[in-house]
């Protein structure tokens, strides 16, 4: 099986633990996983090949990779979002037939690096291959003390994931 990707943002993982972990030992033979940190600015991607036999090794190493990763700085939502689609219009380069997603782990308040309106100028000078790439944003705790707030406020909205995401210009 060829070209699945999963740039994976992890932002604050704060109180992730073993659920994490949990979510990594997920993803199935033949998949391809980027992990992208990102905190004040995006870090640097690091990609795994799942093989498609034996893949213990391999799931073992993004566990570990995961759980090297620590919270700290600002939060570049948008920034990071934009280079995920960069790496997934690269890989789509590459690869037509690939199938890309992103799932986005954060604390949610996206307050350093690019804002909604720079995102949306960005995503919408995408081709439109890449830009199909979903996003599945996914809240993680924060120590930021004005998180229990915010977390308020998200759940008096729908779920994330249920938003529809940015459409495409139909210019």
């Amino acid at each position: 099986m060829t070209g699945y990707s999963y740039p994976v943002l992890p932002a604050d993982l704060t109180g992730a633990g073993r659920s994490l972990k949990t979510r990594f030992s997920q993803f199935q033979q033949g998949e391809q996983v980027t992990l992208l940190p990102f905190s004040t600015t995006p870090g640097q991607p690091r990609t795994f090949d799942v093989p498609e036999r034996n893949p213990g090794m391999v799931l073992t190493q993004i566990r570990s990779y995961a759980d090297s990763l620590s919270p700290g700085g600002w939060t570049a939502i948008y920034s990071a979002l934009e280079s995920a689609y960069r790496i997934i219009a690269h890989q789509m380069a590459a690869d037509p037939n690939r199938i890309a997603t992103i799932v986005l782990l954060t604390d949610g308040e996206n307050n350093r690096g690019a804002d909604l309106a720079a995102f949306s100028a960005f995503y919408h000078s995408l081709p439109e291959a890449p830009a199909s790439a979903p996003v599945f944003p996914r809240r993680m705790p924060s120590r930021w003390p004005g998180w229990q707030r915010s977390r308020a406020a998200m759940s008096s909205t729908p779920d994330p994931v249920t938003r529809p995401r940015i459409p495409r210009d139909p210019r």
